[in-house]
């Protein structure tokens, strides 16, 4: 509510976010009809996260999941394979190793041909969702990218991670 009450007391509006978003490239021009349906959506609830969320997703830059998996141990592999769908490239191969003792997995990947590797800790059916995102912002600071992968507050267990500068 008070993204909302800042936006409607400065005058921005969906046009002005939807404009400059796309200006610092953190969003791709959306079509026609992107444009219609947030515009639709504004008029309905005025709600900003809607305006945002939409035009992330409308470019590939959102994602989200559930962070308890449901199975143990958990696919790391399956969970950055769908967050590296937003990452715009340069991620490869990523493997999992549960340890037997310990139950912690071992997560590998490749980011612009560099080989990086991250722990992931045990905690039974949910997924070491820190760990996931500081592993692969990891590769992408030690490469000098400017992107990151952004996970705002949902006040649920699910996650949404956005893929943006940082």
């Amino acid at each position: 509510n008070l993204m909302r009450i800042h936006w409607l007391a400065h005058g921005i509006t969906p046009e002005t976010v939807i404009a400059r978003l796309t200006q610092l490239r953190i969003v791709s021009p959306p079509t026609e009809d992107v444009v219609s349906n947030i515009e639709a959506s504004w008029k309905k609830r005025q709600h900003p996260s809607n305006v945002i969320f939409s035009l992330l997703a409308a470019s590939d830059r959102l994602t989200g999941f559930d962070c308890e998996a449901g199975v143990v141990p958990v696919d790391y592999t399956g969970l950055i394979d769908r967050l590296l769908r937003i990452s715009k490239g340069g991620f490869e191969a990523v493997s999992q190793h549960v340890d037997k003792v310990t139950r912690e997995s071992e997560v590998r990947f490749i980011y612009n041909q560099k080989a990086y590797t991250f722990a992931a800790k045990d905690f039974g059916d949910w997924y070491d969702v820190d760990a996931v995102i500081r592993g692969l912002n990891g590769a992408l600071n030690h490469a000098g990218a400017e992107e990151r992968f952004l996970l705002p507050y949902t006040g649920d267990q699910t996650c949404i991670v956005i893929f943006a500068p940082e």
